[in-house]
């Protein structure tokens, strides 16, 4: 499941960044006076289809393009396995990061939330620096400094605190 979220995560972010997407665009404008923006859109819709369903949609609330990285504003990635969620994001070579208010929430109802998610393509390593919470239906977890490595499907955490039902 981890390994779906990275590919839907990375399809969604790459595909939403480069220029020759398909994007439903409501409204675009110019590039800034300072010329160091390439192109701001507003209001983006992106829907990833193959032959018989709707694989994921990302909707943001508006995209820069910069010489070397693009932001994102409000963001939402829904697929069939998890929506997620933030109010900005950014791309910078191969690091991603998400952040203010991020959430992924799975349908089985779990949920994941953190302030700042940090995604690394190359080292397929996800980071979050600070607080972060867990719930589900068994119970929570709260901690800090958590990593998710999903090339080795391992996750580890730091002063990590549960009220948790084993089975």
């Amino acid at each position: 499941m981890v390994s779906r979220l990275e590919i839907a995560l990375i399809i969604g972010i790459l595909i939403f960044a480069s220029k020759d997407s398909i994007m439903e665009i409501s409204k675009s404008k110019p590039n800034s006076t300072n010329g160091q923006k390439q192109i701001e859109l507003s209001s983006v819709l992106l829907r990833e289809v193959n032959k018989t369903a709707l694989q994921s949609q990302i909707t943001a609330s508006n995209v820069s393009r910069y010489k070397t990285y693009t932001t994102f504003g409000e963001i939402k990635l829904q697929t069939d396995m998890f929506v997620m969620t933030a109010k900005k994001a950014r791309q910078e070579g191969g690091i991603i990061t998400l952040e203010q208010n991020t959430t992924l929430t799975q349908l089985n109802g779990s949920r994941y939330n953190a302030s700042k998610v940090i995604y690394d393509k190359n080292t397929r390593l996800l980071t979050v620096l600070d607080t972060f919470g867990y719930s589900d239906y068994r119970g929570t977890i709260v901690g800090k400094k958590l990593k998710f490595d999903l090339k080795n499907r391992s996750t580890s955490g730091g002063e990590v605190e549960a009220v948790y039902e084993l089975d």
